[in-house]
């Protein structure tokens, strides 16, 4: 069986009418554009998808309307462990591809022991044939799994196969050192700003992006770099560097704590429908400063991409 983390799986924003409703017209759309560009599954509902801001039915319903249409990584974000459990037990369901386990959150999230509960419920939900990866991101949840909590877990449930990490490049040099250099273990990078040191140096076999809703072309090239310098070509791994370079103003949203609004606005500006400047709460906007901000960096870097003759000189 493939693995469902490799490759680049974008996460999925959820769109919302002017009346607050989800537009499932557009999330499935949205759905099938990005995998016509190239990537190998999506991701939802995570961060990016506005997981703290939907219904149980909400969640089920796009459960089963995105795996129905293609590879889907479920988010299994709740308010607690039961709740997380059952849209585990719905991504099993409804034949969802694998489950990126978000932590316990709140009450004792900080606790070790609670945050092996937290995941051994989520992992019992899901039965022994949906892969799993435990996402790690301690600036957002203010909790970082230990190697002895992940093996742990592991040994009880070898479904849970791969560590994202979204804390930035130490973080992930500290999970290939500790975690997923472990023999049927692999690592997912979990943040836009440190794909060549994930994917190279970590041997990260997966990325889960939020710019790559926006700008699918530059986001699957670099990853396809990273594969081939990974293979020893030197003129790929510049041509890496290069290219996450000039993205690292677009990519630096991934790890600001209003990146969804961010990349909502991005994809409204690159005339993917108004329903992406509508948010939960209604009352959630960027500044001016910032729309006109990130317009300007986007621009900046369509225009160098235009111009950019890397693609032309390795892939002819």
């Amino acid at each position: 069986m493939s693995n469902p983390f490799a490759g680049v799986s974008p996460a999925l924003m959820t769109p919302f009418k002017s009346d607050g409703s989800i537009d499932w017209d557009s999330l499935l759309a949205m759905q099938a554009k990005l995998m016509a560009a190239g990537f190998s599954s999506v991701t939802w509902p995570g961060t990016m998808g506005n997981w703290t801001e939907l219904t149980l039915r909400e969640r089920i319903r796009g459960t089963k309307l995105l795996a129905k249409q293609g590879p889907l990584i479920v988010g299994t974000g709740a308010l607690n462990s039961g709740d997380a459990a059952f849209y585990a037990r719905a991504a099993r369901e409804h034949g969802a591809a694998g489950l990126m386990i978000i932590p316990r959150i709140g009450y004792m999230q900080t606790v070790e022991e609670a945050q092996i509960h937290h995941f051994a419920t989520v992992l019992e939900a899901g039965g022994p044939d949906l892969p799993a990866v435990a996402y790690n991101n301690p600036p957002s949840y203010i909790y970082s799994m230990s190697q002895a909590a992940f093996f742990r877990l592991r040994e009880r449930f070898p479904q849970l196969q791969g560590f994202k990490e979204s804390g930035g490049p130490q973080a992930m040099t500290r999970a290939s050192r500790t975690i997923t250099s472990d023999d049927g273990c692999f690592l997912v990078v979990g943040i836009d700003n440190a794909v060549v040191h994930g994917a190279i140096h970590c041997n990260a076999v997966g990325c889960i992006t939020g710019i790559g809703n926006v700008l699918p072309e530059p986001v699957l090239m670099l990853w396809k770099l990273c594969q081939k310098a990974k293979e020893g070509d030197a003129i790929a791994w510049q041509l890496a560097e290069e290219l996450e370079r000039r993205l690292m103003p677009l990519s630096d949203y991934d790890a600001d704590a209003k990146l969804v609004l961010y990349y909502k606005y991005l994809l409204y500006v690159t005339e993917q429908g108004p329903v992406y400047l509508n948010h939960r709460p209604d009352d959630f906007r960027l500044s001016m400063t910032e729309m006109d901000e990130a317009h300007y960096q986007l621009h900046l870097f369509e225009r160098w991409w235009k111009n950019w003759n890397g693609r032309e000189r390795f892939f002819g």
